[in-house]
């Protein structure tokens, strides 16, 4: 555990910082995760479940990130916990979209377009299944140039938190 909390927690509590201040996951902060946890894999002769792990949030990750939902710090960030955890990051994956969640609607909240977002979104679903109508579901899209919308999550925030509460799970 000490391991895992000196290699992995505690340099990933930088990350929080500069996602929050600066909106960026800095590639030296990720690589020496990742590589820190294969390293540590190694020693503990679980590789085969870091690299399944590091595979696994890569996938998942990349995929968000093709869809235009999340950057490439997270992606890496996603990866080198995956490098830490093994098979454990399905768990931070589900705790961090879910604290993710939650805090994008806060945002949504805040900002007055909470209700009207959900009500686009139920009436689309409803359509749907109701209709089959496809196409029904409308949701905004990002926006093209570099802008960060205001309701935008740093989500390596809520990532790092998850992986707290795994590892002390």
């Amino acid at each position: 555990m000490e391991a895992v909390f000196i290699g992995c927690l505690l340099p990933s509590l930088s990350v929080i910082y500069t996602d929050l201040r600066y909106r960026k996951i800095y590639n030296w902060l990720t690589y020496p995760l990742f590589l820190t946890g294969i390293g540590y894999a190694l020693y503990t002769n679980t590789i085969m479940d870091a690299l399944a792990g590091s595979a696994f949030a890569f996938v998942v990750f990349m995929v968000c990130g093709l869809m235009a939902g999340i950057g490439g710090g997270d992606i890496k960030l996603a990866t080198g916990l995956g490098a830490w955890f093994g098979f454990n990051i399905l768990y931070v994956t589900l705790i961090g979209c879910l604290l993710g969640a939650v805090w994008g609607m806060y945002n949504l909240y805040q900002l007055g377009t909470l209700k009207p977002r959900l009500k686009l979104l139920l009436t689309g679903i409803w359509v749907r299944v109701v209709y089959g109508a496809k196409g029904a579901i409308v949701l905004p899209k990002l926006p093209e140039d570099d802008t960060i919308p205001p309701e935008a999550v740093p989500f390596g925030v809520p990532l790092v938190i998850a992986a707290w509460v795994v590892a002390i799970m």
